[in-house]
């Protein structure tokens, strides 16, 4: 039997076994955090969510507050882009995360940063924010997305 073969073929398992140990490690930190994407879609959704800001607190500390989803968006953008339902980006998430440390310079896999989205959702939402009863548009939506781009610039 060839030598370099015998000592490859023994040295193998060991290897093996580092590697298998390593990702022992990691699944059990990941169980005990629930799943990475499971963690990142709570921080991004409490992060869009006016009324989850407590959430929001609680979950800090537990996750990188740049983690990014699947889209390559981080927890500032989604707080920039708001809830369609409520027409206004999170300033408060937006501050609350720029203090922990959130980078306002990342893009997204489009190449966005959070700022970018806070002027793209305030055009896009104007359009669909006018109020055709009284012929104004939503002033507080505008507000917090004015406010949002101040803040990530």
């Amino acid at each position: 039997m060839n030598k370099g073969f015998f000592v490859i073929f023994i040295s193998l398992p060991l290897i093996s076994m580092s590697h298998l140990a390593k990702t022992v490690s990691t699944l059990r930190t990941l169980s005990r955090t629930r799943t990475l994407s499971s963690v990142t879609f709570q921080l991004h959704e409490y992060a869009r969510d006016r009324a989850s800001l407590e959430k929001l607190k609680e979950l800090i500390g537990k996750v990188d507050v740049n983690i990014r989803d699947s889209k390559g968006r981080t927890a500032l953008m989604m707080a920039a882009f708001g809830n369609p339902s409520l027409l206004g980006s999170n300033v408060e998430a937006i501050r609350l995360l720029l203090i922990l440390g959130a980078d306002r310079r990342l893009k997204c896999n489009m190449g966005l940063t959070a700022c970018d989205y806070a002027e793209f959702t305030l055009i896009w939402r104007n359009f669909i924010s006018f109020d055709t009863e009284r012929g104004v548009m939503n002033e507080d939506a505008f507000d917090s997305y004015l406010e949002a781009i101040k803040l990530l610039e």
